[in-house]
């Protein structure tokens, strides 16, 4: 007795065609979908790491400052503009090496933004990073009261006199993500005294034994 293998209509096979095209369409959307999400998960992160050395590069300098004595020429002196004192968080110098450094706003108008630039004594000048418009500032704070244009203060608040240093400083850009940084300060914020800061410290040691 002899058998005959039925095959396939063709009926059959449009129905498989349309359910593996449906199917096909389904995983390609999904898989679309998956990728995108993966896209906007890594731009995030880069942005992230973006910003977060970008906030590294702009404070490291303004969270390690350190004052300087009376007769030296780096004592801390900071505008809205330009900001000017030693540092021990060096960008270019070896870590903890007390560094005199500037930093200031330049605004660029052919292209019309504005530049962060630092500044160690002895090399050239490091543009850290730019925003557009003609907008950056610099704002001083002592451990407590408002934030102030120019350090030292014109006036004491609070009390006879300012500390050297300021307790935090702060860099508004304007618009944008960060519109504004802020650093404090960890280390001193006056020098040690020393005995020829004080009355009478230009006596000599043989003078105290008459």
């Amino acid at each position: 007795m002899k058998t005959h293998n039925r095959g396939f209509t063709l009926l059959e096979v449009l129905v498989v065609l349309i359910i593996t095209g449906m199917l096909t369409a389904v995983l390609t959307q999904a898989l679309g979908f998956v990728l995108q999400i993966r896209l906007s998960v890594m731009n995030k992160i880069t942005g992230l790491e973006k910003t977060a050395v970008t906030r590294s590069l702009y404070l490291s300098p303004l969270e390690g400052l350190v004052p300087d004595y009376p007769e030296k020429p780096d004592i801390f002196v900071g505008s809205e503009n330009k900001i000017h004192g030693l540092t021990t968080h060096a960008i270019e110098n070896r870590p903890g090496a007390i560094v005199p450094f500037d930093m200031y706003f330049d605004y660029e108008a052919n292209n019309s933004q504005t530049v962060l630039i630092y500044k160690e004594r002895g090399r050239e000048p490091l543009k850290l990073g730019s925003w557009p418009g003609n907008v950056g500032r610099f704002t001083f704070k002592d451990r407590t009261g408002p934030w102030l244009a120019a350090w030292p203060p014109a006036q004491a608040i609070g009390k006879e006199r300012p500390s050297q240093t300021p307790w935090s400083v702060r860099i508004e850009m304007g618009t944008g993500f960060p519109s504004a940084l802020v650093a404090y300060v960890a280390g001193p914020h006056d020098r040690i005294v020393r005995l020829q800061d004080t009355f009478g410290g230009d006596l000599r040691l043989e003078d105290l034994t008459k």
